[in-house]
């Protein structure tokens, strides 16, 4: 269970107030039944695939990636001694439980225990809840459970603290691993060694002293066994020198070039302090850089961490503080992992493994990740927003530089620029100017007839360097006069904790008079798509009576990503000319095969051979180009798709207004007949429905001749009544025919009696056409129900017209 800190430092009685917590969302069966699989199968040795996206690694590839982040080992030792509080126990637990799932290799192992003091037999000084546990995705299932068995030790028990039986009981638990394995205690108490009752410590009066003598003894014993002390000091009152002492007393980690990673003691004040001092730990035992966590926020927040261009592994580490939380990750180039991804595959290039998912602390995993900013979107459910939640970084990188020399045979007396391209394992430039932060080139010229000169190699933007922070360091090299031979320029790059290629160096004769050939490239562009292609002019002349065969290539892009054409170029004695020339960049699938994301930049220099005079350089021109993933069709052209599809819907809508319109007129729909008695009595009135022949609505006069004439919907009836779009309305009478019938006027029916009945005519809502607000019912269809009116004059029922469902298309 996470613990909320509700503390700060040297404050009595440090309170930890438990956080209600409800199981997370239940996840898919599926992808934990491919990991079990995926894990049966790897045990077995068994080849298989396993990716959120269609998997293309090499085996090669798998093999580096699967070894890519080293596992450490390591123990928790967890003071119960007297000394320290319910609250304090409850805080060391937390923290044991947040460094045992911290870490970033699943294959690191761990031990936690107790340790309190051995007063008399057969107490002991140390509690073993647990045996050592692989953090796998079943170890670390297991590690709440085994923090869950620590308590503060009863009086009678041994109360004390032994810090030299800790110490001895985490080597012993250490030293068994590999040679090359890095061996990291954490000690987790309040710093006050207390051994005054122990038997075993000696007379009484000699205890104390013992205690000290034998802690220095345990601390050299732990530096002879390769084992870092990592102490972290809870409590009211820490004794932050004892702290200090095992911190300086144990084995001392060196990681060349990247600073602190020397064991240190930190009081923890809250449940932030103890991510940062983990993480910084497991950083410094694995040598890894870390970037200082995030602001923590509660969620649900996004926070923003950056992944250098130089980092070939890493990790996304998020301290969650509550198991409800969930997390989603999304790349530079917004593609996202959700909380229900597989716990392993392959995500935009890279090879990835999460772990932690379901525990306070959850980390991604990368190896060859996509370099830039990535957005950790952290939520959880109601009542489980109380803890605050941040993210850091872990990664390790290594560098790859590519040099030229221009011209590559230079006169003496005369100049040469030389360029350094900083270039990521997958031979992508670097151009973000916070992945170029630190970096230093040192280089020199050196050749025969001279001394070896030093020279100065920027990225500034000023001359000879053509762009600032582009990952191209430049300088103008002076070649002696006195040069007349071999000639060679040589680069080193100095960066803090990364890996780099050995010296870079690019060499050429100086040329005693005006070179062979002279060479020169001018790109249209430096921007293209995989597949696409940059368009240029090579210039060319050749200054010498022979003719030359020349072979133009690229240098220095991974799987052949970029290549030029022509390939081969033949030039006539004395001949001077302008070749057009294609770089073209690979399709995306020589991209995925080299696992370098379509989104990137390719970094190289575009070289000149002389073919038929051994080969020797003639001419070389450092490129950078950027290239970004094609465009889809709706990408180039979504916007005249969109206003298309608009007018056509619009065009859709006007024919089917008109169709409906048309219809409209021809029907009787709306129209309501009034049937009265020559002084203007009403005696019956009838909506008029559903036509029942053609367009015509049928109607008749039911009890004519008798006392209460009505009017009735129905065939056969002797009348009918439509709309027409010229007469406006139209009557039809069996024998007599059609004519007009206008509203307003009275129309005479025969009967055969002597009295008058007339027939006139009104609009049902007042008007002769469609009511606007009705439009969008009309078009789409839609029925309304239609009941006849009663009669007006008392005593007359209703009328004997028909309920009916009136569609205008019928």
């Amino acid at each position: 269970m996470a613990h909320e800190f509700r503390a700060s430092r040297r404050v009595t009685g440090l309170s930890a107030r438990p956080t209600q917590a409800i199981p997370p969302p239940r996840r898919r069966a599926t992808p934990r039944l491919a990991a079990l699989l995926v894990s049966a199968l790897l045990a077995a040795g068994l080849p298989l695939l396993t990716a959120a996206e269609p998997a293309g690694a090499t085996p090669e590839q798998d093999a580096s990636a699967a070894a890519a982040i080293d596992p450490i080992d390591f123990a928790i030792a967890v003071d119960e001694s007297a000394s320290l509080s319910d609250a304090d126990m409850l805080q060391e637990r937390d923290a044991a439980e947040r460094i045992a799932l911290g870490d970033v290799s699943a294959d690191s192992t761990v031990d936690v225990f107790g340790f309190a003091s051995a007063d008399k037999p057969p107490q002991h000084a140390v509690d073993t809840p647990c045996p050592q546990l692989k953090l796998d995705s079943i170890g670390r299932a297991q590690v709440g459970a085994c923090t869950a068995k620590l308590k503060i030790r009863e009086a009678g028990t041994g109360t004390g603290t032994d810090f030299p039986a800790a110490i001895r009981q985490g080597i012993a638990g250490l030293k068994d691993g590999t040679a090359d394995t890095p061996r990291v205690l954490f000690m987790l108490t309040d710093g006050y060694l207390d051994v005054e009752d122990s038997s075993s410590y000696g007379d009484k009066p000699h205890r104390k002293a013992e205690g000290r003598r034998q802690l220095r003894q345990a601390l050299d014993e732990a530096r002879a066994a390769r084992v870092q002390i990592w102490p972290l000091g809870f409590g009211s009152d820490v004794n932050e020198k004892t702290l200090r002492q095992m911190a300086d007393g144990g084995y001392q980690q060196s990681c060349p070039g990247i600073k602190n990673t020397a064991p240190t003691a930190q009081d923890v004040d809250s449940s932030a302090d103890v991510g940062a001092a983990l993480e910084r730990a497991f950083a410094a035992a694995h040598c890894l850089h870390h970037e200082k966590p995030s602001e923590g926020a509660y969620p649900p927040t996004t926070q923003q961490v950056h992944i250098s261009a130089v980092a070939t592994v890493g990790a996304i580490v998020v301290s969650k503080g509550d198991k409800a939380v969930t997390v989603t990750y999304t790349d530079p180039d917004g593609k996202q992992l959700k909380p229900d991804a597989p716990v392993s595959g392959t995500f935009n290039g890279s090879k990835y493994d999460l772990a932690g998912q379901d525990e306070t602390v959850e980390s991604l995993r990368l190896t060859d990740p996509v370099p830039g900013d990535w957005n950790v979107h952290i939520d959880a459910p109601p009542g489980h927003r109380k803890q605050l939640a941040s993210v850091s970084v872990l990664w390790h990188g290594e560098l790859r530089t590519s040099i030229t020399l221009d011209p590559p045979n230079p006169e003496p007396g005369g100049t040469a620029k030389v360029t350094l391209q900083l270039l990521t394992r997958k031979d992508t430039a670097i151009t973000d100017p916070k992945d170029l932060k630190g970096m230093r080139v040192k280089a020199a010229l050196a050749g025969s007839g001279f001394t070896d000169q030093p020279l100065k190699l920027t990225d500034d933007g000023s001359d000879p360097d053509d762009k600032a922070s582009d990952g191209a360091f430049t300088g103008t090299a002076s070649i002696p006069s006195t040069a007349d031979g071999a000639i060679r320029a040589t680069a080193t790059l100095s960066a803090i904790g990364l890996a780099a290629d050995p010296d870079r160096s690019e060499g050429g004769q100086v040329s005693l008079g005006e070179p062979l050939v002279s060479s020169r490239l001018v790109l249209t562009g430096a921007k293209a798509h995989p597949g696409g292609s940059l368009h240029g002019t090579l210039e060319l002349r050749n200054n010498s009576k022979q003719a030359h065969t020349l072979r133009v290539s690229v240098r220095n892009t991974a799987g052949r990503l970029l290549t030029a054409d022509p390939s081969s170029v033949s030039l006539a004695a004395g001949e001077e000319r302008k070749v057009p020339l294609e770089l073209e960049v690979a399709d995306s699938r020589a991209f995925e095969a080299a696992g370098v994301s379509t989104t990137t930049r390719l970094g190289g220099a575009l070289t000149v051979t002389d073919r038929s005079a051994g080969g020797g350089p003639l001419g070389q021109n450092p490129l950078s180009i950027s290239v970004t993933p094609k465009p889809t069709f709706m990408d180039e052209h979504g916007g005249m798709v969109g206003l298309g599809a608009t007018v056509l819907l619009l065009l859709v809508a006007a024919v089917v207004l008109a169709l409906r319109l048309r219809i409209w007129n021809r029907t009787a729909r709306g129209l309501r007949l009034e049937l009265s008695l020559s002084d203007g009595t009403s005696l019956s009135t009838l909506p008029a429905g559903r036509a029942s022949k053609g367009s015509w609505f049928e109607f008749k006069v039911v009890d004519k001749t008798g006392d209460h004439p009505t009017l009735a919907a129905g065939p056969g009836g002797g009348y009918a009544v439509r709309r027409d779009p010229r007469a406006g309305v139209l009557l039809r009478t069996v024998g007599e025919g059609e004519q007009p019938l206008a509203r307003g006027r009275t129309v005479t029916l025969d009967t055969g009696q002597d009295r008058t009945l007339r027939l006139s005519l009104a609009e049902g809502g007042g008007s002769q056409g469609p009511k606007p607000g009705g439009w969008l019912q009309r078009l789409l269809g839609r029925r309304t129900r239609v009941r006849p009116t009663p009669a007006t004059r008392p005593g007359v029922a209703g009328s004997a017209g028909l309920d009916d469902d009136f569609d205008p298309l019928l």
